[in-house]
């Protein structure tokens, strides 16, 4: 999660973040668990995939979150997605950290603005084909008219926009966001192969006319966010 120069602004994406986090099923064994990372120059684990089980801990790690000053920028302002979803992939989403092998894994992240020197996309590739591995992002202010947040996630990822965090911070942004993450894939999956938070209730006999949807409840989901 990124800390950025309008401190209030910071508290308006936390307080967003937290609400998304509500509308989750949070389990340590059959539910969601949730990591944290702040990033820019040097990023830096919050909390990882077993450091909190329950939905009130997750969402007071979430709010706890200080603003760091380093020198004259806050940490994080710059928006080095690449950096958060590289440490993300190489430090929480471990098996000795919480991470499990039969969940497909979620890293989502948020920005206003995406750097000319910023690689979201290369690395959200070389993440999304190590297996089973998607990218969301959320992207408000100058973020929204950039193509280089929609080529982020790829096919098979989300986005979602606004004008600030301050708009977006609502109840219900936070249900629309959450129910449009947790649609039906567009097209038929393989056998076995489950898609972002719902999958088909028989992959192998679903159909474009007979495809039912069902949570699922066994993922784990990174929120990396910066701004």
């Amino acid at each position: 999660m990124g800390e950025m120069v309008f401190p209030s602004e910071w508290d308006y994406q936390k307080s967003f973040l937290a609400k998304i986090v509500d509308q989750m099923y949070i389990d340590p064994n059959n539910g969601i668990r949730v990591g944290g990372v702040t990033y820019n120059n040097e990023p830096t684990v919050r909390f990882y995939l077993d450091t909190h089980t329950t939905k009130s801990d997750i969402i007071d790690a979430i709010l706890n979150i200080g603003t760091t000053r380093r020198e004259s920028v806050y940490e994080n302002d710059t928006d080095l997605v690449y950096k958060g979803l590289e440490t993300a992939y190489d430090s929480v989403f471990l098996s000795s950290r919480g991470d499990r092998a039969d969940a497909p894994n979620y890293y989502i992240y948020t920005t206003d603005y995406i750097f000319p020197d910023d690689d979201p996309y290369t690395s959200g590739l070389n993440i999304r084909f190590s297996g089973d591995s998607y990218i969301w992002a959320l992207g408000v202010k100058s973020a929204v008219t950039q193509s280089a947040l929609v080529q982020s996630v790829g096919s098979d990822g989300r986005y979602y926009t606004g004008s600030s965090f301050r708009t977006l911070n609502t109840v219900d942004h936070a249900k629309e966001f959450w129910e449009l993450f947790r649609g039906c894939p567009l097209i038929d999956p393989s056998a076995g192969i489950y898609f972002p938070l719902l999958y088909f209730e028989d992959p192998a006999l679903a159909t474009s006319s007979t495809e039912t949807c069902e949570q699922d409840e066994g993922m784990s989901l990174l929120s990396v966010t910066t701004l």
